[in-house]
């Protein structure tokens, strides 16, 4: 799934049977860790399963940082409860009369009532938690969380392949969805320059190289050093492991 149109898909998971999926479900509750590097592609992801009915996630970061619609289903990225107070009372400051200050004012009424306590305990059991991928890298926070047999990278194309394997090795995955665009422009790491020089017009690392992989025009998917790149995304490593976009 994506959350995107048109957005294409490379998937990989450890077993490909309906019998392997079964089994893995018996062994562990189905539990999905949905991940991006933006804080709008997560809000997007689980505004759309709001809009279908679905509300029984947990939306894990910076209040102010994310949808006003998800607060109630938010946990703080923080350590204590006491931030998130904070960040709401900033956050009525600016808030329009209405419906936005009073969604504010209920969130904050719960959060001094002990909500904060309640969330984190779910955090090891709601069945979707979402995060950007920066925000899994908290220390203390994903101790408890449990594992996650499936993750879901949205906006996968603008991730750099380091930054995916976080959400990966957090969730102690065994199936992995990765949603995006491969036509899009790479990541882009704006300091230090070094680190990022101009990619080759031929190069993995450009969208027209995405079509080479999958069969299309003649590119260098054997250029040795493009293909040790870290800076890359997902998709050009498991391009050339053979695994085929939908």
């Amino acid at each position: 799934p994506s959350s995107g149109g048109g957005a294409r898909s490379a998937r990989s998971k450890a077993g490909s049977s309906k019998a392997a999926a079964a089994s893995l479900q018996q062994q562990q509750p189905l539990r999905i860790l949905v991940a991006a590097h933006t804080n709008v592609a997560v809000d997007r992801v689980l505004q759309s399963l709001q809009a279908r009915g679905f509300s029984d996630f947990l939306r894990v970061g910076s209040l102010q940082r994310m949808a006003r619609v998800l607060l109630p289903h938010a946990l703080h990225a923080a350590d204590d409860s006491k931030d998130a107070v904070v960040q709401i009372k900033e956050m009525l400051k600016s808030a329009s009369k209405g419906e936005e200050e009073a969604m504010l004012r209920g969130e904050l009424q719960a959060l001094q009532q002990g909500t904060e306590k309640q969330r984190r305990k779910a955090l090891r059991t709601a069945p979707v938690v979402a995060s950007t991928c920066c925000t899994l890298l908290r220390e203390g926070l994903w101790d408890n969380a449990g594992t996650f047999p499936i993750v879901i990278l949205d906006e996968a194309s603008q991730m750099t392949e380091p930054l995916s394997l976080v959400p990966l090795l957090k969730a102690k995955a065994s199936f992995l969805i990765a949603a995006g665009d491969p036509q899009q422009l790479p990541p882009v790491i704006a300091s230090p320059s070094t680190l990022t020089p101009p990619p080759p017009s031929n190069s993995l690392m450009q969208p027209a190289h995405f079509r080479s992989l999958s069969g299309g025009a003649s590119g260098t998917a054997n250029d040795d050093s493009i293909r040790g790149s870290l800076i890359r995304p997902l998709f050009v490593r498991l391009c050339l492991l053979g695994y085929q976009k939908h």
